[in-house]
């Protein structure tokens, strides 16, 4: 059963569903940003998986292209091993790689399963600009074994930008 909390009186459910669609909302609003500069760079596009999964056995180093090609995003535990039912913490990295790439001004951490159509039990944030194009993501946890996603969405002042990163979380 979700669970309903007011930030600055919106009143926000945090079920993965509702959570979701709140979320393009709140980042226009400037809420969780984190303040990297910005230039004007491409629109959002549908999102797609950009490589084959990870198994969950090795250490795992997440990568790819964002969709509009202007930038290179990584993602990584901060620890090892990833354990189903605990907190974890992860690392994402993002690099410029196209001339019309923006300096992101706000990175969001999110994923799921989609085949069970539900999103994390917890909420990760990112909590921390570690400098060097790094960001701390705090509150990752994987409930069940299987396929899961990681979105990273990078948000400049004229654009938004993602990835989305297969991996998959064994028993």
């Amino acid at each position: 059963m979700p669970f309903t909390f007011s930030l600055k009186g919106l009143p926000i459910a945090a079920h993965a569903a509702r959570r979701r669609s709140i979320l393009p909302a709140l980042a226009s609003l400037g809420v969780a940003l984190l303040v990297w500069g910005c230039d004007a760079g491409p629109g959002p596009s549908e999102p797609t998986p950009s490589d084959e999964p990870v198994q969950a056995s090795q250490p795992l180093h997440l990568e790819g292209p964002s969709e509009s090609g202007g930038y290179r995003i990584s993602a990584r535990p901060a620890a090892e091993p990833v354990e189903l039912h605990q907190m974890h913490d992860w690392i994402v990295g993002i690099e410029l790689t196209g001339e019309s790439s923006e300096v992101p001004s706000a990175v969001h951490f999110d994923g799921g399963m989609p085949s069970h159509g539900h999103g994390f039990v917890t909420a990760p944030r990112v909590t921390k600009n570690l400098g060097g194009g790094e960001f701390l993501v705090e509150g990752v946890k994987f409930h069940m074994a299987g396929e899961w996603v990681i979105e990273i969405t990078v948000t400049g002042r004229a654009s938004v930008d993602r990835v989305i990163l297969p991996l998959t979380i064994e028993p």
